[in-house]
């Protein structure tokens, strides 16, 4: 003889039943949502690593091209040739003089620069 139920008794087996299903197949899915959330996290991490090292090497470049600069507005600040007038000792004006205006435009230029990466730089590496 078959025994009757109650609804709520049924109900509640049909959605374990359900639950234990779906809890079988979630697993991969979990499994793979996990697997490609690490992947995004690990490719976003070495993007970070890729980031900071080309600013600091293009810090490191801007750094060379200040000091290169810095050298050749000290060449063209010093006086020019000279030669000797009697016991007078005479420069004649120094040709690199004239280019002074450019090289420390372009100095401040390179400064700024400096300054624009190093301020990516911190930001990065927070």
């Amino acid at each position: 003889m078959t025994r009757k139920r109650p609804l709520h008794t049924l109900l509640s087996s049909l959605l374990i039943m359900q639950h234990t299903r779906s809890s079988k197949r979630r697993p991969n899915i979990n499994k793979e949502d996990a697997a490609a959330k690490n992947k995004a996290i690990l490719d976003q991490q070495e993007a970070a690593r890729n980031r900071i090292q080309s600013l600091h090497e293009h810090y490191a470049a801007l750094q060379r091209e200040e000091d290169a600069l810095l050298q050749q507005i000290g060449e063209a600040k010093q006086p020019g040739p000279a030669h000797q007038v009697g016991k007078k000792l005479e420069h004649q004006p120094n040709p690199k003089k004239s280019q002074l205006p450019l090289l420390q435009s372009h100095l401040s230029d390179v400064r700024h620069e400096k300054k624009q990466v190093s301020k990516e730089l911190e930001k990065e590496q927070r």
